[in-house]
């Protein structure tokens, strides 16, 4: 069955329960991702997230990008 699309307003990437820090992530993730032409997809905001986690520098950043990644692949 195919996933559903990333909505831009999907409750699992900006709901009230995330950190400030995750939305912060997601919010510079979107803005690079628009800013450079590409469609917002869960393609793109996962090779975006995987590139940020591998430049993370505080345990805090890695943590918040792996638990945002792990959303993008939780069944919806």
């Amino acid at each position: 069955m195919p996933r559903k699309p990333l909505q831009f307003t999907d409750p699992a990437l900006f709901d009230d329960s995330r950190t400030l820090s995750q939305k912060k992530i997601v919010g510079s993730i979107v803005r690079e991702i628009l800013y450079s032409g590409l469609a917002l997809t869960r393609k793109n905001i996962c090779i975006k997230l995987v590139a940020y986690s591998a430049r993370a520098t505080t345990r805090e950043e890695k943590h918040a990008t792996e638990s945002l990644l792990k959303l993008l692949f939780i069944k919806s």
